[in-house]
């Protein structure tokens, strides 16, 4: 079973952090920005989605992880999906067993090298993930004139980390996302109208749709990837002052859970005492 008793999903941890980069309008062409990858973290995500008041072109690049405070050096990205449209790019990067450390994630160059007006960031630390195997699976959308922001990667398997990233070139509202997806982003601005998104969400089958409905139309660019993940196999679980306390055997892993929700969600304990002793 992918699930307790109680409904909540024996999933990978992910611990997510997002920011704007530069500030509105402030032109850049490349950014750096602090982020903290702890021990044991199997893949690191980053979705970036940028808008500027001018067509851009291509995909961002030299985008690294770990490096100098000034962006020297680091261990490069991989990109697993980029789309642009007009005046918008949205893409995705990861590497798998990152670096731990409390350090700086980089990208050399946007888009086309233009001054980006709008940027944002959502990065995705990861536990849990198949490094080694990561099957990851991806699609696009090119929205024109929409409110429904929507993709369906195929395929998936139940366990995958789906994470999506959009841009597009109106200040509208997001009234509502799909079943299941936590929206770590969801930013507009003042100098150049834009929305920006991103969520993830767990696979449950073969077919996995992240979806978002816009308040008003807009125009932009949404890309998605899938993660594979190591299955969880529950080991035991028991109560602790009101709430349940779980442990899983994940990989060469044996970890900890607690829920303060009946089962409905679960956190990973903060520390883990026997991981990577299997």
């Amino acid at each position: 079973s992918d699930t307790w008793e109680n409904g909540g999903y024996l999933q990978a941890g992910v611990v997510t952090s997002t920011s704007t980069l530069g500030g509105a309008g402030a032109g850049i062409n490349s950014f750096v920005a602090a982020l903290t990858v702890p021990a044991g973290t199997d893949l690191l995500v980053l979705a970036l989605m940028g808008t500027d008041n001018a067509s851009m072109s291509g995909p961002w690049s030299n985008v690294k992880w770990n490096t100098a405070s000034n962006g020297d050096g680091g261990d490069a990205m991989t990109q697993a999906k980029s789309l642009t449209v007009g005046e918008n790019n949205a893409s995705i990067w990861y590497i798998a067993n990152p670096t731990a450390a409390a350090s700086y994630i980089a990208a050399g160059t946007t888009p086309g090298g233009v001054n980006l007006d709008e940027a944002n960031f959502a990065a995705y630390v990861i536990t849990g993930a198949n490094a080694d195997a990561l099957s990851i699976s991806t699609t696009n959308q090119t929205v024109s004139s929409a409110t429904a922001l929507t993709q369906t990667i195929n395929p998936t398997v139940a366990g995958d980390i789906v994470i999506d990233a959009y841009a597009v070139s109106d200040n509208e509202s997001v009234s509502a996302s799909g079943s299941g997806q936590v929206v770590v982003t969801s930013a507009n601005g003042a100098s150049v109208e834009h929305r920006h998104i991103s969520s993830y969400k767990n696979a449950i089958t073969t077919t996995t749709t992240l979806t978002h409905t816009l308040g008003g139309s807009a125009s932009g660019a949404g890309v998605s990837a899938a993660f594979a993940t190591h299955p969880m196999i529950p080991v035991d679980i028991t109560s602790y002052e009101g709430n349940l306390v779980s442990m899983v055997v994940l990989a060469d892993d044996q970890c900890t859970y607690t829920s303060d929700d009946g089962g409905g969600s679960w956190v990973e304990s903060t520390t883990q005492i026997t991981k990577a002793l299997l």
